[in-house]
């Protein structure tokens, strides 16, 4: 008889509106960050337009590295991701991303989020093996996604070896590995390998059987209507790995916690805006700040490489030629430095200001003028369409891909 009285019931994780004795009651609803950064926003924005900017670390004059994702395909993949990731069948257990600022990232986290997983995110430029054992074990993982490599400047960062050292004498069942800089074995190689590019013909990672999977192999048969769970505000979404002087100790963040960092950033923030952000050693600073652009309806620009390479000068060009409004900071980076690269060149005009929360730094860039640099010329290379086949699924590694449970 009470299930009689409800006569109608709006379950969009936003509220439940609900009719009993002819009287509205409005119930809050536990939220989902997911729903609230994809599914929210389908209704206001065209399924084509560009959702999420990537800027890789190559740069000449003539060639670059970059990708944009359309809020269809973003939308297409965190609901495959979750899929995958519900068919491990973790439970109570976290999922490791051992990953630099590359578009998987968000991605897996949206992934994660929209299913109630709780992410344990260990930033790439971390190469200490003692310290990425240490924070695996603890944690009692046994899965982790991570990338084959990547360019920091010129330095090339061999991830997977990093993690297979680390990872010896624990028992990880799997580890999904996201091809970004080893070569398809499909592709010919160039006559010349260029320093900071990818793909880099002279690294090939070795894949431990059974356990090691390219990330793109679960792709082609998942699911792309996994829907979002209802998450309580006590549910700990993320861990924060924190060092001491005796032991690895993981910091938990609960949804209600990760909401209130999320919502400082989005003070700075405005829908439409594109949102540059830098942050190469503090992957949490990066993750809130994704996730507070596209909770907006911003456009977050993920920057792939150190602020300083080739040299300053670089992120002055992206924020002009992609006319960035706001420019997100982790607190290791020298604020001064960047409201430089801000200067406006010649009739252009620049305002900055800024909003600080106790770790991080928005600075606000307001620009006029005609004057910015050329457009953005596209790769001569597969470098951009290559990441979003890996993506996809559209890879066809070697192999079958990895089992399920």
């Amino acid at each position: 008889m009470f299930a009689d009285q409800i006569s109608e019931v709006d379950n969009r994780f936003e509220f439940f509106k609900c009719i009993f004795k002819g009287k509205p009651l409005i119930l809050m609803a536990t939220k989902n960050l997911s729903y609230e950064c994809i599914d929210a926003w389908k209704s206001k924005i065209e399924k084509e337009a560009t959702r999420i900017y990537w800027i890789g670390n190559y740069y000449d004059s003539e060639v670059y590295d970059d990708t944009e994702l359309s809020a269809e395909t973003v939308d297409i993949l965190v609901k495959k991701c979750a899929d995958v990731f519900g068919r491990f069948q973790l439970k109570d257990k976290p999922i490791v991303l051992y990953l630099p600022n590359v578009l998987q990232l968000p991605i897996a986290v949206l992934a994660a989020l929209r299913i109630g997983l709780t992410v344990l995110p260990i930033n790439a430029t971390n190469e200490n093996i003692e310290c990425l054992r240490d924070i695996v074990k603890s944690s009692g993982a046994d899965t982790v996604v991570t990338i084959d490599g990547f360019w920091m400047g010129t330095r090339l960062v061999r991830t997977k070896e990093l993690l297979d050292a680390a990872i010896t004498d624990i028992a990880i069942q799997r580890v999904l590995v996201i091809r970004h800089v080893s070569p398809d074995e499909g592709i010919p190689p160039p006559q010349v390998n260029l320093i900071s590019r990818r793909p880099y013909y002279m690294y090939k990672v070795a894949m431990k059987q059974k356990r090691d999977w390219w990330w793109s192999g679960f792709f082609p048969k998942a699911s792309n209507s996994c829907e979002p769970k209802a998450i309580s505000n006590e549910s700990i979404t993320l861990l924060l790995p924190t060092i001491n002087a005796s032991a690895v100790l993981l910091l938990p963040i609960s949804l209600e916690r990760l909401q209130t960092e999320i919502t400082h950033i989005q003070l700075a923030l405005h829908s439409g805006e594109h949102s540059l952000i830098i942050s190469t050693r503090n992957i949490f600073h990066q993750i809130i700040c994704t996730l507070a652009a596209l909770r907006v309806g911003a456009i977050p620009l993920i920057y792939e490489s150190d602020i300083k390479h080739p040299d300053p000068s670089r992120t002055s060009q992206i924020i002009y030629t992609y006319k960035v409004s706001s420019l997100n900071l982790s607190s290791h980076l020298v604020l001064e430095k960047t409201k430089a690269l801000a200067e406006p060149h010649d009739s252009s005009a620049t305002s900055v200001s800024e909003t600080r929360s106790p770790k991080l730094n928005t600075v606000q860039l307001g620009i006029s003028g005609s004057k910015t640099f050329d457009g953005r010329r596209r790769s001569t290379s597969v470098d951009g369409i290559q990441t979003v086949c890996n993506l996809l699924g559209f890879e066809n590694p070697q192999g079958n891909p990895g089992p399920w449970k």
